[in-house]
Order: C-alpha cells, then structure tokens, then sequence
C-alpha cells in the first residue's frame, strides 16, 4: 500500500470511528517513550519520522518507519517491563483500535490484506535482526546499515545512501551489538574499502559491495 493510500485508509477509519479513542492521531517528540499500554488496545502505525524497539539493556532490536506498524502488545507476551519503544527523531503515529480496524476490515479486503502485509514484513525484519549477528561484525555493521537505509527509501548520491541525522556512533553501536571502542575501529576500516564516507557532519554508506567509484569525498 502507498503512503498516500494507508493515508486515505486512516482517513475512512477516522470518519467512521465508533468512539473518539478508536483513531488517535499523535505526534512523538525526539528520544520520547510510548506508553506501551497504548497497545494493549492499539495497533500503531507509523506515518512520518522513526522508532525503535530496545530492550533494557539498551539494545536496539528493530526500527519502525513510515508504513510499518506495531500489532502486538508487550503485555501479550508478558515482556513490557523488558522492552521499549523510542522515537528517534519528531514522529507522527497513529493509534487504531485493533477490534475496530479487524470488524471494519471484514468489510475492506485491501485493508485486511494491507495488515497481513504489514504483520508479515514485521516478522521478516526481525528475523533479519536476529540473522545479522551470525555476521562478522564488519560485515554486520554495513549490511544493517544498507539495510535499513533502502527500508527508508534513503536519498542516493552516486552510489551511496545518505543516513538520516539521528543514527549517531551510539546509536549504531547498539544496533549493531557492539561496543564504541570496537565500533571506531570498525568505522575506520570501512572508510578505507570505501563503504563508509563522511563529508562534513553527514554518513553516506555504499549501495553495494563493489569495485564502483563514487563522487562523494572522503573525509575522516
């Protein structure tokens, strides 16, 4: 389903809301937690910005970004006090009541399909999660990084994608699973294959694995 058409999809949910609590639109300040209970009820959807699941160690375990959705509660599988949900940067969610949306739904067979696409995309981003630490962690770090930056459609520049302002070393550190110390030395060995560039203040990481030449300079 397109932005634009899970748009519109919340838009008809919006309008035909049994109860005001049924379709609620907020906006999430950066670093700001949500209130896990929400999805007791609640599916979330994401429509603009990025979260992240972490656990209480701090380890990122999964980004959600525009058009993916959380469905299951923490409660459900009795680990809220093991797991949070953090925004990264300034984000817009929208909470629809998950008996509302099944019931509305029976009716609306995209809108069911659009939900088992979503389910499905979930369950395969977290397997990939749990997949990546079978990597070297070299590896480990640039595959997630390419990785996540083609699930956010990231701008490209000559064969690198752009990360967004808000993936920092200590967020990627724990994203990837590894310390600082480790990380630097990670990052320094990337720039020299070239898979990893910094100019000014901003990341690019290399589309693919090759011998391509790019027009974007290395700084270190």
């Amino acid at each position: 389903m397109s932005h634009q058409a899970l748009r519109n999809m919340l838009q008809e949910l919006n309008e035909n809301k049994v109860y005001p609590s049924y379709v609620v639109f907020e906006t999430m300040g950066k670093n700001q937690k949500l209130d896990v209970q929400k999805l007791n009820t609640h599916l979330l959807i994401v429509l603009e910005g990025s979260l992240h699941l972490e656990n209480k160690n701090s380890q990122i375990l999964q980004f959600f970004v525009p058009g993916n959705t959380i469905h299951q509660s923490p409660f459900v599988m009795n680990v809220q006090d093991s797991l949070k949900v953090m925004s990264d940067c300034e984000s817009e969610i929208v909470l629809v009541h998950r008996e509302f949306f099944l019931n509305f739904a029976s009716n609306k067979i995209e809108y069911m399909e659009w939900l088992l696409e979503a389910v499905t995309e979930n369950s395969s981003a977290f397997c990939f999660e749990l997949m990546k630490f079978d990597l070297l962690p070299e590896k480990r770090i640039i595959y997630t990084l390419q990785t996540f930056c083609k699930k956010i459609h990231a701008h490209e520049d000559s064969g690198y994608f752009k990360l967004p302002d808000f993936i920092t070393k200590t967020m990627l550190s724990r994203y990837g699973g590894v310390s600082r110390k480790t990380l630097d030395k990670i990052l320094v060995d990337l720039a020299e294959q070239r898979l990893l560039i910094k100019q000014d203040d901003t990341f690019f990481v290399k589309r693919h694995f090759d011998n391509e030449k790019s027009s974007v300079s290395a700084t270190k």
